[in-house]
């Protein structure tokens, strides 16, 4: 697997800001979590985990994403997608479990 040098100079400075980068460069990422989310829910599920979402659309796709984060999926990501997945889409609020995050600022 090749590893491509980061430019930690484009890097952005705190994590709502990475987040903001990487949703805007990969909005697919969006997309899947609420479809996975939504289909979960109609099947009966009252809580769904993001960290397991997270962790199937990198099993089943091996996602690839684009832009200088140094990570294909940044875990650190996951409260800014379950918040902005419950906002969004007020019917689905609550069916994250949240603990207090920078997300939340």
């Amino acid at each position: 697997m090749k590893q491509t040098a980061i430019d930690w100079g484009d890097m952005p400075m705190d994590m709502a800001e990475g987040f903001e980068h990487f949703h805007s460069a990969n909005p697919d990422v969006f997309s899947t979590l609420v479809t996975r989310t939504r289909t979960l829910v109609a099947r009966g599920h009252k809580r769904v985990g993001i960290a397991m979402l997270f962790e199937t659309m990198r099993w089943d796709h091996m996602l690839r994403t684009s832009g200088n984060e140094p990570f294909k999926l940044n875990n650190n990501y996951r409260a800014f997608y379950s918040r902005l997945i419950e906002q969004t889409y007020p019917e689905l609020g609550g069916v994250f479990t949240k603990r207090g995050s920078v997300a939340d600022e």
